[in-house]
């Protein structure tokens, strides 16, 4: 709450101790998160791995997400580094500038006022444009491109005009700031959801021998596909929980078959032959299985004619699979 009051209304509210005060807060942002794991899951979005809401997200104007991946070099300079600066103390730290330079420098740049060319202000026109279209039927990224982000465009070209103690944006300052604002906000949300395929959750049984191979089934699908799949079966799931509610019905749950079946009618049209059906009704029971296993909005119940004595692993599975319902805690906003 304290940090959108910032960003938001650039202020700072404070009660304790009997004294009420409001204090301005007009200054850069600089925040760091961990992920909520402890490590970043690729598979998870930006916004599900640091667990913060959208209308606080989008208040900033870049992210960068730093993943500590094994690299020979990354490491053996990072190890030489520290034990340098164990070794020679104050000598290994040495900056190629003095403290007392870069607080000239920085006092210099904003009192910049740069003001914007008319062809920077066309190429802001076309990014901003560009960014909407790429962004429209999509849902990979943390949230929507809005004007803020046009807003961080414009602060990030004059940013860039004041680092380079200019007093004019130029187009080159505008390519800068669309490439770090696509580099950040767009590029951490389009990795692939890598989702391994269980064999014993599809078996694949043939009684002729002489039978061809099946094809091998992917395992990991595109992060717009699997936003789409993963919200028309929440929602169906959503819809579901709620008819039955209406009704006093119980239980709120579909199998999973069955919820795989309205989702291959709902994408009919978008079906050419039985290659494109298999391989879409493959995608949708994977989604389910990632829902249930890693995200866990997705439960599987037990029938009411089963024991909660048996053995889930010896007694046999439902043919239309086990019953799913939606997690109560679940958001679809998510």
């Amino acid at each position: 709450v304290a940090i959108h009051e910032a960003m938001e209304q650039q202020t700072i509210t404070i009660a304790k101790a009997g004294i009420h005060a409001t204090l301005n807060a007009r200054c850069a942002v600089l925040a760091a998160a961990n992920p909520v794991a402890g490590r970043y899951d690729r598979r998870l979005t930006l916004r599900q791995n640091v667990a913060m809401s959208a209308p606080i997200m989008s208040r900033f104007d870049l992210f960068f997400v730093v993943l500590d991946a094994a690299s020979d070099a990354a490491d053996f300079n990072t190890a030489r580094h520290i034990v340098a600066v164990h070794q020679r103390r104050a000598a290994a730290a040495a900056a190629p500038f003095a403290p007392a330079a870069l607080r000239r420098f920085v006092r210099f740049a904003r009192a910049i006022q740069p003001a914007l060319r008319e062809d920077a202000a066309r190429l802001l026109w076309c990014a901003y444009r560009d960014l909407r279209q790429d962004d429209a039927g999509a849902a990979r990224n943390a949230y929507r491109i809005t004007v803020r982000q046009l807003e961080s465009l414009i602060r990030l070209s004059e940013a860039l005009a004041r680092a380079h103690c200019v007093d004019v944006i130029t187009p080159a300052h505008v390519r800068e700031a669309v490439r770090l604002l696509r580099r950040s906000i767009v590029h951490v949300e389009m990795d692939d959801v890598d989702i391994a395929a269980d064999e014993d959750t599809e078996p694949q049984l043939d009684s002729n021998p002489l039978a061809p191979e099946p094809l091998p089934q992917p395992t990991s699908i595109r992060r717009d596909d699997f936003e789409r799949i993963r919200a028309m079966l929440a929602l169906r799931l959503h819809a579901v929980s709620r008819a039955d509610a209406a009704d006093d019905a119980d239980p709120e749950s579909v199998r999973r078959d069955d919820l795989v079946d309205w989702y291959l009618s709902q994408r009919e049209d978008a079906l050419a032959d039985e290659a494109d059906l298999a391989r879409e009704s493959h995608a949708a029971k994977m989604v389910l299985k990632y829902m249930a296993s890693v995200e866990g909005c997705v439960i599987a119940i037990r029938d009411h004619h089963e024991s909660p004595a048996a053995d889930a692993a010896t007694e046999p599975e439902h043919p239309r699979g086990p019953l799913l319902m939606l997690h109560p805690n679940f958001s679809l906003a998510s």
